[in-house]
């Protein structure tokens, strides 16, 4: 599968794309979420009854694959942004439990970016979320 991406400078700031262009990235993660069984270490299918493994996988993979990285942020954006709401099923996960779960599920994260965006702008995606987690975490 070719990588959804576009390229790597418009991957700087948060981005939007068209609705059409939303769908088609989540269908894509979707796809990837959907045909991968929980990697083996990672936790269960449910983080809690409200959030579904799959769920968050293809909330946190569509953030990323659009910009937005930090988890503060993520949270922020749920509410507001309807194609990130319409994947979070109407609920808005906390930066606290976005952070735990990307910790817990980074390899499945990975691959799933990486079929998306490609292994370099998935490695460089997720670690700018990680680094931005991190400052926040300390300030």
């Amino acid at each position: 599968m070719q990588p959804l991406a576009t390229p790597e400078s418009e991957f700087t700031k948060a981005r939007s794309f068209g609705p059409r262009e939303d769908i088609a990235l989540i269908k894509g993660i979707l796809w990837e979420v959907s045909s991968r069984p929980p990697a083996a270490g990672a936790p269960g299918q449910w983080i809690s009854r409200e959030y579904p493994r799959q769920m968050m996988l293809t909330l946190l993979a569509f953030a990323y694959s659009r910009g937005v990285l930090a988890s503060e942020q993520i949270e922020d954006r749920v509410p507001k942004d309807t194609m990130l709401r319409y994947v979070a099923a109407g609920r808005r996960p906390s930066a606290k439990l976005i952070r735990s779960f990307r910790r817990g599920h980074h390899d499945e994260l990975q691959q799933i970016l990486s079929s998306v965006l490609g292994p370099d702008e998935a490695e460089r995606t997720l670690g700018r979320a990680i680094l931005m987690d991190s400052v926040a975490a300390d300030v």
